[in-house]
C-alpha cells in the first residue's frame, strides 16, 4: 500500500510502491557519520540468511546509532535530507551479525540489488513463512494499510496476494497491493496486487472481494494470438471509409504481437485503404486486447 510519513516541520513523503527499499524525506540537518563501517569485521558472525525487512527499518553506516544514518545523496537537497530505509516487505540478505545489529543488502527485488547496503537493527528482520512448494506466504505485516478504504478488506487482500502467488505463473514476487481508484465504484471496491516477473517486469492483477470469495482463478489467460490478430484486422475494416479496399501486405503488414504478463496482448499492424477521396493511404494500427477481446485501438497515417 502507499504510505505517508510526516516530519515535524515539513509535510510528508509518499511512497509509490510497497515492498521495495525506499528513501524517507525528513526536514532535518544530516546526522554526521562518525565512521563508516560498511563491511563485516573478523569478529562478526557470518550468516548469509535471508530475511524480510520490517516497515521502517533504517539503514545505518555501522552497527549502532553513533555511526549515523545513510543519506541518499541523489535524493537529498541543501534544505532536505533524504535517508535510506526499507519499507514494506523487502527481502534482504544478512551478510553478518554483530550483537543486535545486522549487515544487510537487498536480495529482492533484483533491480535494487547493490543499491541499499548498510546496517539495521536485527529486531527489524523477520523470517517469512513458505508453503510446501516453497512459495512465500504473505501476511498482514507484508503490507502497509495507510488507505482506510483497504482496512475492512485486509484479510481479503492478503488472501488475494497468496492466491496470485500460487496461481499466476507470471507473478514471481509481490511488491504490494492497493485500492484501485479508477476501477472501483461506490459499494463495489476493486483492489490490485503488484507483481514482478522473473525478468523484473512489473504488472498488476486486479480483483474484487467477490473474486476471492468465489474462488475465481487468479491465473493469466491470453487471447489466442491468431484471434488477437484477426480481431485487430477486423477493427481496421470497421473504421475504413471503403472496407473492401483494406489491404494487409504480406511483407511488413505484421509489425508486432506481444503477450504481456498481465494477460493483455498488443498487436501492431500496417495496412492500406482508400480514403473518402478514393486515394490509397497507408495506416499504422495498434490494438490492445485481453481474453475478452479488444480493449482499445489507435490508428494513424503512416509516415
Amino acid at each position: 500500500m502507499r504510505s505517508t510519513t510526516s516530519s515535524a516541520s515539513r509535510g510528508s513523503a509518499r511512497w509509490a510502491i510497497l515492498g521495495t527499499a525506499v528513501s524517507l524525506a525528513l526536514a532535518t540537518v544530516p546526522v554526521a557519520s562518525l565512521a563508516l563501517e560498511s563491511d563485516c569485521g573478523p569478529g562478526d558472525v557470518t550468516t548469509g540468511e535471508r530475511y524480510v525487512a520490517k516497515n521502517g527499518a533504517a539503514l545505518w553506516a555501522g552497527p549502532g546509532p553513533e555511526y549515523g544514518r545513510i543519506v541518499d545523496e541523489k535524493a537529498s537537497s541543501p534544505d532536505q535530507v533524504v535517508y535510506d530505509q526499507f519499507y514494506g516487505s523487502t527481502t534482504v540478505l544478512e551478510v553478518c551479525r554483530r550483537g543486535a545489529w545486522s549487515r544487510v543488502e537487498v536480495a529482492e527485488p533484483a533491480y535494487l540489488r547493490g543499491t541499499h547496503r548498510g546496517w539495521v537493527e536485527s529486531s527489524f528482520l523477520r523470517k517469512s513463512a513458505t508453503d510446501s512448494a516453497g512459495r512465500r506466504i504473505y501476511v498482514r505485516e507484508d503490507f502497509t494499510w495507510d488507505d482506510e478504504r483497504t482496512w475492512p478488506y485486509k484479510d481479503v487482500i492478503v488472501a488475494a496476494a497468496n492466491r496470485v502467488s500460487r496461481e499466476n505463473n507470471n507473478c514471481e514476487a509481490i511488491d504490494g497491493a492497493d485500492y484501485a481508484i479508477t476501477r472501483s465504484k461506490p459499494g463495489e471496491p476493486v483492489f490490485y496486487v503488484m507483481c514482478r516477473t522473473k525478468k523484473d517486469e512489473p504488472f498488476n492483477v486486479f480483483f474484487a472481494p467477490d473474486d476471492i470469495e468465489s474462488k475465481k482463478s487468479m491465473a493469466v489467460t491470453h487471447l489466442d494470438k491468431g484471434k488477437a490478430i484477426a480481431t485487430c484486422m477486423a477493427y481496421a475494416k470497421s473504421i475504413a471509409a471503403h472496407p473492401s479496399t483494406v489491404n494487409f501486405p504480406i511483407i511488413g503488414g505484421m509489425k508486432w504481437v506481444k503477450e504481456h504478463p498481465n494477460g493483455r496482448t498488443s498487436v501492431d499492424l500496417h495496412f492500406s485503404a482508400r480514403n473518402a477521396f478514393n486515394l490509397e493511404v497507408g495506416f499504422d494500427l495498434s490494438c490492445l486486447l485481453d481474453s475478452t477481446g479488444l480493449l482499445e485501438a489507435h490508428v494513424a497515417e503512416s509516415r
